[in-house]
């Protein structure tokens, strides 16, 4: 007799082939994610090599050393206190070191997961459909005030500046791509795709680079395609201001579409 099943969010099953994180098939009915725990026990069988394994009739990986014996009280290196169970710079040590194929990418793990939903909805528990918009609400905080775009069409925004603003904080819905896919590898919490910042004053036009080393604070790593540069923000980006004399207006230029949210998602999602 078999029960449910649970595992850390990135061991992998073997499936179709194939070894994937669990955290990728989630489907929010036969496959959940638990939340609410404050704390977690894990126990891993480990073998001589890496194996496929029974775990309550699913076959599932053996564990893995990737060099994180130090997530384990009993391994043989210091013990990491707060181990980052979804971390992915081990793939490539998994991917040459698995039994099987060990694949993240969405070629290989959209149609398992879209195989075992259509299997779920036919056992009477489909996936359950959510609430999403492409609109960001994006708008900026600035000196304590919320400030609404004077325009904001095709990913073009225009803000009035409050008088002696010195920064000001870009707002936005954020979320996962994994929220809506979850069969993509990315958990990271994004706000907003930017490609462009510029600040206008009476006689005075300047960009702020998006690769300005003050840009930090609620600010992803900047992606470059060639020569053009773009940036997600975590929906509570900090943007500091140089000095201008007189009106000031603030153009925020972003991807459109760049992102689906989740309509009753927390705005403020802390990534898992």
């Amino acid at each position: 007799m078999s029960s449910d099943l649970r595992v850390s969010p990135d061991h992998a099953v073997f499936v179709d082939g194939k070894l994937i994180c669990a955290r990728q098939l989630i489907n929010g009915t036969t496959i959940l994610q638990q939340t609410g725990w404050t704390s977690v026990e894990y126990f891993h069988v480990e073998l001589d090599t890496h194996a496929i394994l029974l775990a309550e009739g699913l076959p599932a990986e053996s564990y893995l050393n990737t060099g994180n014996h130090g997530f384990f009280i009993n391994g043989d290196q210091p013990l990491v206190l707060h181990p980052d169970l979804t971390d992915e710079m081990d793939y490539p040590t998994r991917e040459a070191g698995s039994c099987a194929p060990f694949v993240s990418d969405e070629a290989n793990v959209r149609p398992v997961w879209q195989h075992l939903a259509e299997r779920a909805a036919a056992l009477g528990q489909p996936a359950p459909q959510r609430d999403t918009t492409t609109d960001a609400d994006l708008h900026i905080v600035a000196k304590g005030r919320t400030v609404r775009p004077l325009y904001g069409e095709n990913g073009l925004y225009i803000f009035a500046l409050p008088k002696g603003a010195t920064e000001v904080c870009v707002v936005s819905r954020a979320g996962a791509p994994t929220d809506v896919k979850p069969w993509l590898n990315d958990s990271r919490s994004l706000g907003v795709y930017l490609e462009r910042i510029v600040l206008r004053g009476a006689s005075e036009v300047r960009d702020v680079p998006l690769d300005h080393p003050s840009l930090s604070q609620g600010w992803w790593a900047v992606e470059r395609d060639g020569t053009v540069m773009r940036r997600w923000t975590d929906g509570k980006a900090v943007l500091p201001l140089p000095a201008f004399d007189g009106p000031t207006m603030l153009e925020i230029r972003a991807c459109g579409g760049a992102m689906t949210y989740i309509v009753d998602a927390d705005q403020n999602r802390r990534v898992a």
